[in-house]
């Protein structure tokens, strides 16, 4: 484990695997109506950002459980999925904006949390065995793991076949 992050191991270990169960979970969810979640450009969006979100938050968090000696490569890891995450957020945020049923809150959370993330791995980098890293970094993961899981219920509640289409479906 990195330096001074002791106190943090349970954190991390808990936080990744509940961050890969969940994104299983709604894999298999969104599979489940394939056809809907791909006619809707926000749809196709929204599944895309909560899977990458979800498997950046489980990826990063098991990064932070990496021996001491790898510490400045595991930092600048947290600095590089945050960053990337960021960017790849904005982008898919601008890309969807006049979509029915696009609000800019979950975006935003997402923004919150990918800088609150990079701040953590900067911290690290700057200062290796602060707590302020491990902190800032378990807040951002937490958060995006929050706002992720927010999005894909919303997703998944969407995506769900109106009662008249399932009962046309029947008639057919």
């Amino acid at each position: 484990m990195l330096s001074g992050s002791d106190n943090w191991h349970d954190f991390y270990l808990g936080l990744g695997a509940a961050a890969a169960t969940l994104t299983g979970l709604v894999l298999v969810a969104l599979s489940l109506h394939p056809t809907r979640l791909l006619q809707q450009p926000l749809f196709r969006t929204r599944a895309l950002g909560v899977l990458a979100g979800m498997l950046t938050v489980s990826v990063a968090s098991f990064v932070l459980l990496i021996p001491e000696r790898l510490l400045i490569w595991s930092a600048a890891t947290e600095v590089a999925f945050g960053l990337g995450g960021l960017l790849s957020l904005i982008v898919m945020s601008l890309r969807v904006r006049g979509e029915p049923g696009f609000i800019w809150l979950p975006a935003a959370a997402g923004i919150v949390a990918f800088l609150t993330a990079t701040a953590g791995g900067v911290s690290l980098i700057l200062d290796k065995a602060g707590d302020l890293g491990f902190g800032l970094l378990a807040v951002g993961l937490l958060g995006g793991l929050l706002t992720w899981s927010w999005n894909g219920w919303r997703l998944i509640v969407y995506v769900e076949p109106n009662p008249v289409d399932k009962k046309n479906e029947q008639l057919n």
